[in-house]
């Protein structure tokens, strides 16, 4: 590789590229399991495990079953 290198700023978290997490719908194609992908506004990919909304989300598909 020569050159510099060109950085590209996109939507995302802040720190994970919009198109990076949103990999995981991909696999809905790929198995029978339903896959659950949500965007929380506001909530970055430090503060995610923290947040209430999160939380009650994945509390309620984890009791589901």
């Amino acid at each position: 590789m020569s050159g510099t290198p060109k950085i590209e700023y996109g939507a995302g978290d802040g720190l994970i590229n919009e198109r990076s997490l949103e990999a995981c719908k991909v696999w809905s194609d790929e198995q029978k399991q339903p896959i659950h992908a949500k965007a929380y506004p506001r909530v970055n990919h430090m503060t995610i495990l923290s947040n209430r909304n999160v939380l009650r989300d994945v509390a309620q598909l984890a009791a589901s079953g």
